[in-house]
C-alpha cells in the first residue's frame, strides 16, 4: 500500500508542477480581463492542488481495489532459547537488575549463591568492622560474609 501510494503521489506531483509552470506562463493574460494575475494564479493553483489530491485518492483506491496480492508464507524460524536479561554482580553473584515484574512472573533464573572470593594472603582483617575501614575496597564483598558489597553492608556511609 505504501509503495502504491508513493508511486501515485510521485507521478501526480510531477504533473502538478508541470501544470503550475504552464499556468505561470499564461496567467499574465488575465490582466487583459481586469483581474490581478497573482490572485488568479493563487486561486488556480489551489484548485489544481485540490484536484491533484482527489486524483491521488482515486488512483490509489482503484489500484488497491483491483490488485491481487500474492503473499509468501513467512519462513520457519529456528527454535530460540528464552533469553533473560539481568545483571549479576561478578563478585557476589547477586542479581542487581531490580526487575520485580519479571521476578513476580517467574521469568528470572534463581539467584546463584554468593561466591566466596578469597582475600589476598597476608591481609588478616579480623572480625571487628571498625578495623576494616580503609583496608577493604568499597566494591569488594563485605568480609562479614553477608554477600553484599562492603559499601552496602558495613561500609555504608551514614549522613
Amino acid at each position: 500500500e505504501k509503495s502504491i501510494m508513493l508511486q501515485n503521489l510521485d507521478h501526480h506531483w510531477k504533473e502538478h508542477l508541470a501544470t503550475l509552470d504552464a499556468l505561470r506562463q499564461v496567467v499574465h493574460l488575465r490582466a487583459y480581463a481586469q483581474k490581478t494575475p497573482i490572485n488568479e494564479y493563487k486561486h488556480e493553483a489551489f484548485s489544481l492542488f485540490q484536484r491533484m489530491l482527489d486524483n491521488i485518492r482515486e488512483d490509489v483506491t482503484r489500484t488497491i481495489a483491483y490488485a491481487q496480492f500474492q503473499l509468501q508464507a513467512p519462513p520457519e524460524l529456528p527454535e530460540l532459547p528464552d533469553f533473560i536479561t539481568s545483571h549479576f554482580d561478578p563478585f557476589t553473584g547477586e542479581d542487581n537488575s531490580n526487575d520485580w515484574d519479571a521476578a513476580a512472573r517467574g521469568l528470572l533464573q534463581p539467584q546463584m549463591p554468593p561466591m566466596q572470593i578469597p582475600q589476598p594472603e597476608g591481609t588478616d582483617l579480623g572480625t571487628d568492622p571498625s578495623q576494616w575501614e580503609g583496608r577493604v575496597n568499597r566494591n569488594a564483598p563485605c568480609p562479614c560474609g553477608s554477600g553484599l558489597k562492603y559499601k552496602h553492608c558495613h561500609g555504608a556511609v551514614t549522613a
